[in-house]
């Protein structure tokens, strides 16, 4: 379907309006280096939030071992843990 080329003026400035305000609100500036900096930015406070996340879940050691410790505890004298035959 045809659309006058005046809607799409309209949409350009709508556009370059939402455009403008998103760049005052982010505190981009003007050129390519203000971007690679937002972007390398928010990159680095990602890796830092995953290094945290993979922290939390896989750098207490300590816990890991004093549970392993238990296991080995409860096994039988042979080394293996006791089971009921099933008949």
């Amino acid at each position: 379907m045809f659309k006058p080329s005046y809607l799409f003026s309209n949409q350009a400035n709508k556009e370059a309006k939402e455009a403008a305000e998103m760049k005052s609100q982010l505190g981009l500036g003007d050129g390519l280096d203000a971007l690679k900096n937002a972007i390398a930015t928010r990159g680095a406070s990602r890796m830092d939030s995953l290094l945290a996340q993979m922290e939390d879940k896989y750098g207490n050691e300590e816990k890991k071992k004093a549970g392993a410790n238990k296991k080995l505890n409860s096994t039988s004298s042979s080394g293996a843990t006791k089971r009921k035959r099933a008949t």
